[in-house]
């Protein structure tokens, strides 16, 4: 039931490159309550901290996209980052997750969009080693890292494939549950 749309800037807009998305209809908000929050372990705290933070980096719409800047693809209420190994670390939390597995396979692993650990191309012909994404293209070819990362922002199916997963609610409570660990946790204990 769920419907997203999406465009791509037009080469009017000023500067212009190939493959950014502009805008998306068909984000669905306020589907995990205060309630599911805290069942999977946030304090009162930190669900205010969320939804004054953390929730205006996307307007609250988790399946948020941005393919703009040099971080390749963003995504999420975090704004996620797939340069930065952010994305692709979430991505492999979200597969090994007992209540996002499922989701996870059907928005992602049914589309070619996997995650591995391990050596992956990065920037400049350098290799890093970690997290990365892994995509089978439609013509079987495999793309790794940020040659993943480009290969996603050209193929609308994929992006979609984001649109949609961001409506899902286990993915909703997945991606609040990393930003509350990853990044406000460990923010506060420094």
């Amino acid at each position: 039931d769920d419907e997203v749309s999406f465009s791509y800037w037009t080469e009017a807009f000023r500067n212009y490159k190939p493959y950014n998305v502009s805008r998306y209809n068909g984000a669905r908000k306020g589907l995990v309550s205060d309630a599911d929050m805290a069942a999977i372990g946030l304090s009162p705290g930190e669900i205010r901290i969320l939804r004054a933070n953390a929730l205006k980096e996307s307007g609250g719409a988790f399946g948020a996209i941005n393919t703009w800047d040099n971080q390749i693809v963003s995504w999420g209420m975090a704004q996620f980052a797939g340069l930065a190994g952010t994305l692709a670390v979430l991505l492999a939390r979200l597969a090994e997750g007992e209540q996002t597995l499922e989701s996870f396979q059907r928005w992602f692993l049914a589309q070619g969009i996997a995650v591995e650990r391990g050596p992956y191309p990065w920037k400049d012909g350098t290799t890093k080693k970690g997290w990365h994404v892994v995509i089978t293209g439609a013509d079987g070819k495999v793309h790794r890292g940020n040659e993943g990362w480009e290969h996603i922002r050209t193929q609308p199916l994929l992006i979609g494939a984001f649109l949609l997963a961001g409506n899902d609610p286990a993915i909703q409570l997945g991606q609040i549950d990393f930003w509350c660990n990853g990044f406000l946790r460990r923010a506060i204990d420094k």
